[in-house]
């Protein structure tokens, strides 16, 4: 996560870049089982019979689950625009465009959510409690690391006049 300030805008950019990274190791062996499954580079079957439409098959889904994690992978910019006291949030992945726009008055609080990892340890994210009772994730990826994303809070409260 990067946190940029400027006179009058604080903007935060969350960058999927393990999950982008994850997807490729997925991908990449994916596209090799395949060809070698289909006969486009050598693939020795070593006497098992079938073994290249298993190699296919298992590069077919190893190829569809990289893909779907690089796809659903999603780019985030979080501009707080304290003159027009609005926020202005950007998701974008290769299949999704999506913007949406917030008032500064709208906005009760921000908070740092805790939850567990599949090995039981701590994991955060960042929410805007909005004042109708809903939450708004402004940085959507869970992190292990408290200290960078309790940075991003503390200066979305001080742009957003929450601190008390």
């Amino acid at each position: 996560m990067q946190i940029r300030r400027a006179a009058d805008t604080l903007i935060l950019r969350d960058s999927p870049g393990c999950f982008w990274l994850l997807g490729a190791i997925f991908l990449v062996p994916g596209l090799l089982l395949l060809a070698g499954g289909v006969g486009v580079v050598p693939f020795d079957e070593g006497g098992m019979r079938g073994g290249k439409a298993i190699a296919a098959l298992a590069g077919l889904g190893s190829m569809v689950a990289g893909l779907w994690i690089i796809i659903t992978s999603r780019y985030t910019v979080s501009e707080f625009d304290s003159r027009r006291r609005q926020l202005r949030i950007h998701r974008r992945s290769l299949i999704t465009n999506e913007v949406e726009h917030y008032s500064f008055d709208d906005i009760a609080a921000v908070r740092v959510i805790e939850g567990k990892d599949s090995e039981g340890d701590p994991i955060y994210k960042c929410h805007l409690a909005m004042r109708d009772a809903s939450e708004v994730p402004i940085l959507p990826l869970w992190v292990h690391h408290k200290e960078g994303l309790e940075e991003a809070a503390t200066a979305m409260r001080e742009v957003l006049n929450l601190m008390s």
